[in-house]
């Protein structure tokens, strides 16, 4: 497995932790992926993980720029029509820098 699958196993297991439900893993279209999709009570959260192993190329939230961003919004957008969803949502991203985690929650 690599770098990036292993953290994504680790940030879903923090996240369930912290009381969020696993709806998909690595949900794909032709657009794209998204990471996670986690449920929060009522509200379905999108969860784009990203890891650095330092901040020497900068954290791991700098690597969200806003072609990702359309793409995640478009492969969202796809997940909420196929799957009928009417709950509210929110995107999230966990950034891991070496072994720390740091969630922000409604970030776009």
């Amino acid at each position: 497995m690599n770098k990036g699958r292993l953290w994504e196993e680790k940030v879903c297991l923090y996240l369930q932790q912290q009381g969020l439900d696993l709806l998909e893993q690595n949900w794909r279209t032709r657009y794209g992926e998204i990471d996670l999709i986690m449920k929060d009570k009522e509200v379905v959260v999108f969860v784009e993980v990203k890891y650095r192993a330092n901040t020497n190329f900068g954290s791991p939230f700098e690597a969200l720029d806003c072609k990702k961003i359309a793409t995640i919004r478009k492969v969202a957008q796809q997940y909420i029509t196929q799957k009928k969803i009417a709950n509210e949502v929110r995107f999230d991203v966990v950034g891991i820098t070496g072994r720390d985690i740091e969630w922000l929650k409604g970030v776009f």
